[in-house]
């Protein structure tokens, strides 16, 4: 007697023999997780059941896996195919390529036969981590608890800190902020002169115009989040 394993499209995956005589009776059963037990009874009356193995290696085939920077954020996306009992994939960043730490999750497709694509992105990573190369990787995870990681990818920010201009200054009601080489995402802060931050925002984009009529005269200082940049003076009038 033989066992056979197909996927889904009816292809075949893997046989056993069981060598059970001729006359004995049996069923295939699959669990919930998909192991496959082979149960029944002898011709002598007795009763089994056996558990077939998996084979060995886990059920995905990774195509392709790539990460690179996206603005302040780093953007991995990857590629699998034939996937069968895979629960979900575990991201991984590191700031040296040796010391791996879990910052999210992407849930599986867990039984695909056709390509499978997924992504995750790292908000802010650069400015969480200003000059910093970083690393990721993923672990894909099977619903039986099984696995492996991916290869590691680095993801390189530019280091140079983003220049920026404000005018009018001296300024009353409004000051607008302008980047030179506008970078999505970045973050401002306005900090009076005891260091206690005024106001904070999104430059989402290469101009903008921050209203300041609320805040009292005074000097304050205008630094990008996560820069080396040396903060700017402005007069509030």
């Amino acid at each position: 007697m033989f066992a056979l394993k197909l996927d889904s499209a009816g292809n075949f995956k893997w046989a056993k023999q069981l060598g059970f005589a001729y006359g004995e009776s049996s069923s295939i059963i699959v669990d919930t997780a998909a192991n496959v037990y082979i149960g029944g009874r002898t011709s002598s009356g007795d009763l089994y059941v056996y558990k077939m193995s998996q084979p060995a290696g886990l059920p995905v085939v990774l195509v392709a896996f790539e990460a690179v920077n996206k603005g302040t954020d780093a953007y991995l996306w990857w590629k699998t195919t034939n996937e069968f009992n895979n629960d979900k994939f575990v991201i991984e960043r590191s700031l040296d390529g040796t010391a791996f730490s879990e910052i999210g999750e992407v849930k599986a497709d867990q039984n695909a036969t056709t390509t499978s694509n997924y992504s995750f992105l790292d908000i802010n990573a650069r400015t969480k981590f200003p000059g910093i190369n970083l690393f990721y990787r993923f672990r894909q995870v099977d619903r039986d608890g099984r696995f492996t990681h991916s290869p590691v990818r680095s993801v390189k920010f530019n280091s140079s800190a983003p220049s920026i201009q404000i005018f009018p200054n001296p300024a009353k009601d409004v000051m607008t902020i302008k980047q030179d080489d506008f970078q999505p995402g970045l973050s401002f802060l306005l900090t009076n002169q005891s260091g206690i931050t005024m106001m904070t925002s999104v430059l989402k984009n290469q101009t903008t115009t921050v209203n300041i009529n609320h805040l009292s005269a005074g000097v304050y200082y205008v630094q990008i989040v996560g820069s080396n940049q040396k903060p700017i003076k402005v007069i509030k009038k």
